[in-house]
């Protein structure tokens, strides 16, 4: 359990650091799929935006899943992993992200899921994976157009 915390404070930290240059990556079911919207691509990770799944809770508040697919698998050996689930609270006015809900997946098979509800709200750093889903989640609640990475 302890080392699932330490796994999960280091991808909200590695959310919330600056992200490296773009590079484009394989197809996978996700880039596929129209409900799923690629926001970041590094090396390393692709991030994506369920698009169908984004609720304004209420003026300033949206929640939305994402989903990052990993170059390489993460984690300890018996729990290792290729893909998160996310589920975030996004604070449009405040400018903060909170992650509520994460489930990891390896070759697209449940490895384990969690809840984060204790988690506390982070302003993501300038032009990070974090920023980016914030922006994208509440310009999308808000009716306006947010393009895909290339």
């Amino acid at each position: 359990m302890a080392t699932l915390r330490r796994l999960r404070l280091f991808l909200i930290a590695s959310l919330l650091a600056t992200a490296s240059r773009l590079q484009a990556q394989a197809v996978t079911p996700f880039s596929a799929d129209p409900r799923w919207l690629r926001i970041q691509e590094t090396s390393d990770l692709t991030a994506y935006i369920d698009r169908e799944s984004i609720n304004r809770i209420d003026s300033d508040l949206v929640e939305v899943w994402n989903l990052w697919e990993f170059g390489k698998l993460q984690g300890d050996p018996g729990a290792q992993f290729d893909t998160v689930m996310f589920r975030w609270q996004l604070d449009c006015r405040g400018r903060r992200v909170k992650p509520t809900e994460a489930t990891y997946y390896r070759q697209h098979k449940f490895v384990n899921s969690e809840s984060l509800a204790l988690e506390d709200w982070q302003s993501p750093s300038p032009q990070s994976t974090g920023e980016t889903l914030l922006l994208a989640g509440c310009q999308i609640a808000a009716g306006q157009p947010f393009d895909t990475v290339q």
